[in-house]
């Protein structure tokens, strides 16, 4: 809904761009904490032997809240082994499936964790995009575009407070029938981690400028 207001607001081009793109953050965000509320809850009711059943996770919208489906490998990646929604941060309508049981995912939900799937064979054909922290890549796949294209993204997870990583972020675009668009990483340098900086005396930084693509 940002998005579409933002496609139709009579604003400067460089202002409706600026706009898009904090548009496309706050979604961003928004997604990416329900993935982390619900991977939170999940890890507490799923049995840690089923926990490598999981083949990850997408996020679609439910009225004013977040459902997240955690989906499984291979033969099982079309099925649903844990699902909640999420509320303010809130998790809700929490559910494990037995192996007997696992629902298909909705159509919505499925045809994002094809763009993940897709995104995931692209980003091995780039063996030096790498994550720039120990942890494994965060991912969040947003809804189609206005042009009905899913854009995937793959970003490095920080791990220490004061630390921030610039680099090994990576974004991959798929279109309607599965095929990969486009593919770019947003820094030249595979890594750009960054310290926060600190101010003498009792001062605090209000933040810092970094350029990148």
């Amino acid at each position: 809904e940002l998005l579409a207001a933002i496609d139709t607001a009579e604003a400067a081009p460089e202002d409706a761009a600026v706009q898009r793109v904090m548009a496309r953050a706050a979604i961003m965000v928004a997604y990416d904490r329900a993935a982390g509320a619900t991977s939170d809850d999940m890890v507490g009711r799923l049995e840690k032997a089923r926990r490598p059943e999981i083949g990850g996770w997408v996020v679609t919208p439910a009225g004013d809240s977040y459902h997240v489906d955690w989906f499984g490998k291979d033969a099982r990646a079309d099925r649903v082994i844990y699902a909640a929604d999420v509320h303010n941060k809130i998790v809700s309508n929490a559910t494990v499936y037995p192996v007997s049981a696992e629902p298909m995912m909705s159509q919505a939900a499925l045809r994002l964790a094809h763009a993940l799937s897709a995104a995931r064979a692209e980003i091995q054909a780039h063996p030096d995009w790498q994550p720039c922290t120990a942890a494994r890549f965060n991912t969040i796949v947003l809804p189609p575009d206005g042009t009905d294209t899913i854009s995937v993204f793959f970003l490095t997870a920080q791990v220490v407070n004061d630390d921030i990583p610039f680099g090994g972020h990576y974004e991959i675009d798929v279109a309607s029938n599965g095929h990969v668009l486009s593919a770019r990483s947003f820094t030249k340098a595979p890594c750009l981690n960054v310290t926060r900086p600190t101010a003498q005396g009792d001062g605090k930084p209000n933040g810092f400028i970094l350029t990148h693509l």
